[in-house]
């Protein structure tokens, strides 16, 4: 749903866009250990989840360690409903061209539409409430 690719509205250049998981690490209320550890994590994991040379079946038990552990460690920020308001507020997370329309005609003809993500379910929740998205 969202692009993967933005423009830095400051420096114009070209960024990834931040991802649910994403999200905390940019928040400020959470500290430096716990952006160090994401970091940490990122710079491990990711390298191998878009390794071109390594087996699916072989990168699957590294992302499920990413995961768990990525999961421990913004659970040990103890956060809040407001604290996912807040994130989502402080970072902007551009939606794809024309997701707008597709969830309005989804709810104009009552079509359910689903999300199945591996992000992070209330931050994605709250983006689409921020933008008047949620039906």
């Amino acid at each position: 749903m969202s692009r993967h690719w933005v423009r830095n509205k400051t420096t114009d250049a070209l960024e990834r866009n931040s991802s649910s998981h994403g999200v905390p690490a940019r928040y400020d209320k959470l500290g430096t250990e716990f952006k160090k550890e994401t970091a940490r994590l990122y710079n491990t994991y990711y390298p191998i989840e878009i390794d071109k040379s390594m087996a699916f079946e072989d990168k699957v038990p590294h992302m499920i360690k990413w995961w768990q552990q990525a999961h421990e460690i913004l659970l040990a920020q103890n956060l809040t409903r407001q604290d996912i308001v807040s994130m989502v507020g402080q970072v902007n997370i551009e939606l794809r061209p024309g997701l707008d329309k597709v969830l309005a005609r989804c709810c104009d003809t009552q079509v359910p539409f689903l999300v199945f993500s591996a992000g992070i379910g209330n931050i994605i929740e709250e983006i689409l409430k921020r933008q008047s998205l949620l039906y």
